[in-house]
């Protein structure tokens, strides 16, 4: 009953904003008093006090003033859209994901005050199949619903929503959701995770399996491609001259200096290719750290390098600056599947491809659990989606939904989170709201 006249109560406010706003073409023409420099903003209350994505919520208050660009209004970090405004009630729209308990603020003018409640943000989760189905064992190219990819291993998301898919020895497929195209961009060969160059925005970088070789695919020419074949030199500087590596899954594009990363399988190192010299060289020995790496810098301290080890079932963050390598999250040596902690309780049991959000949310295909993980900037480990050692297929909430041996993980601008599903033979999507 109490929902109920929340909501009735919001709805008759909602009604009240915008009739009072009916016939008026200017901001300065809605009824309510402008906003007075010389006087406090106060705050009152707000509601509802809980809710997910775009619920709408009023605060109420003094002195906000009627023109709504000139308020801003806060959970959290994360700013909401302000609608509408009559002075003592501001007429908002929550945001995307702000954190679970939410500290609303408001800004206007030189004046910023907080509630001092808290808002309860319910996020939803779900998962569909966006290409492909269970047990085809054939890949083509064709519309989403035609299209299969028979083995995708590992993807990548740029900021055009164009999805790039590598089949296990068998090519490179490109699709788009809103185009409903699948399109296979390499015919054949071995190719790994695909990353987003992030010195430039327009290229994808492609490590072939083994050897130096590696693709740089161009988002403005028609996904052309070039084949680039980097010299592996010596540094002198760690004490290594002669070296050699084997396999190179995932390359990471460092924003700070426009070298690209990756760490390297045996022997082990972190490793360093220069675009514009075409040079490569160990910057860091890992042979201690023997495993197959899988590596991603992180969206706000760009100096730092994540480094998934998949065959220690741990993973490392590598500061650039300082060349200082330490354990991010869970426990060398121990495979396993438990949340909490990334240092005192997380287990994983094979971490793979690794992907952020724009908040430093880590994601990560936990291969043999079944499970995509997240570890939140505040190192809290969780299981997103799948159920912890169960492979299966099955679309829908974060209480069914199954997954089988996901290698990929990639995260699109908007927060969707784009999975290879290898066992189920699929492209799987992740909503997060």
């Amino acid at each position: 009953m109490r929902n109920l006249k929340n909501i009735s109560l919001i709805l008759s406010m909602i009604v009240y904003i915008f009739c009072s706003c009916e016939n008026k073409t200017n901001q300065s023409d809605f009824v309510g008093e402008p906003y007075d420099p010389s006087k406090p903003v106060e705050l009152t209350r707000f509601y509802p006090d809980s809710g997910g994505m775009a619920t709408k919520i009023l605060l109420e208050g003094s002195n906000f003033g009627t023109d709504a660009s000139l308020i801003k209004v806060y959970f959290n970090e994360k700013r909401a859209a302000v609608i509408r405004s009559v002075g003592d009630l501001i007429y908002a729209i929550t945001p995307r994901q702000p954190g679970d308990t939410c500290t609303i603020s408001v800004v206007v003018g030189k004046d910023s005050l907080v509630y001092p409640n808290t808002f309860e943000y319910t996020t939803t989760i779900a998962i569909s199949t966006v290409v492909g189905v269970p047990n085809a064992n054939e890949s083509r190219a064709g519309t989403l619903s035609e299209a299969r990819i028979q083995k995708p291993q590992f993807i990548c998301v740029d900021d055009e929503y164009n999805v790039y898919v590598s089949n296990e020895s068998a090519g490179l497929y490109l699709l788009n959701e809103e185009a409903n195209i699948v399109n296979k961009i390499m015919e054949s060969g071995s190719y790994n995770a695909p990353t987003i160059d992030k010195s430039t925005g327009r290229h994808i970088l492609v490590p072939a399996n083994s050897g130096n070789p590696y693709l740089r695919f161009s988002l403005d020419e028609g996904f052309s491609y070039r084949n680039i074949n980097p010299v592996r030199v010596a540094n002198p500087d760690i004490g290594i001259s002669n070296w050699s590596f084997s396999y190179k899954h995932q390359f990471a594009s460092c924003e700070l200096d426009g070298m690209i990363y990756f760490g390297s399988r045996t022997d082990s190192y972190i490793v360093q290719i220069n675009p514009l010299t075409r040079e490569m060289k160990p910057i860091r020995d890992l042979r201690a750290q023997q495993s197959n790496y899988f590596a991603m810098f992180h969206p706000k301290d760009k100096h730092m390098l994540y480094l998934a080890a998949r065959n220690l079932y741990c993973i490392y963050k590598y500061n650039l600056l300082t060349d200082e390598l330490e354990l991010f999250a869970g426990r060398r040596g121990t495979p396993g599947h438990a949340d909490g902690d990334r240092l005192n309780d997380a287990l994983f049991r094979e971490v793979i491809q690794i992907d952020f959000d724009e908040d430093g949310n880590l994601f990560v295909a936990d291969r043999t659990n079944h499970c995509i993980r997240k570890i939140t900037p505040d190192g809290i480990v969780t299981t997103v989606i799948g159920i912890p050692g169960t492979p299966g297929y099955i679309d829908g909430t974060q209480d069914y939904a199954m997954l089988n041996n996901p290698w990929g993980v990639a995260v699109a601008k908007d927060g969707s989170v784009y999975i290879a599903d290898y066992g189920n033979q699929c492209v799987r999507k992740l909503s997060i709201q």
